[in-house]
């Protein structure tokens, strides 16, 4: 099995909420306003940006503290299924 970044998974989500149209319901707001809270933004792949902010804002995706949202680490199981439902 072969291990994911929280960065891609977001990626795959916002593609998704784009197809379902949840995207267009989301408020505009720069994805650095959106990033601010978390300390460890930076470290997020430029071109995986937009998609977590699109995650954060609609709720699916949570930082892994308040913080702390580690893009570069593995997305655990339990994750993938909050995600998912």
């Amino acid at each position: 099995m072969t291990k994911s970044p929280r960065e891609q998974a977001m990626v795959i989500l916002s593609r998704a909420m784009t197809i379902t149209k949840l995207k267009a319901k989301l408020p505009v707001q720069a994805a650095d306003i959106v990033l601010r809270t978390y300390r460890d933004a930076h470290e997020a792949s430029g071109w995986a940006v937009n998609s977590i902010a699109d995650c954060l804002q609609a709720g699916i995706v949570l930082g892994r503290s308040g913080t702390a949202l580690a893009p570069k680490d593995f997305i655990t199981r339990a994750e993938v299924a909050v995600m998912v439902e």
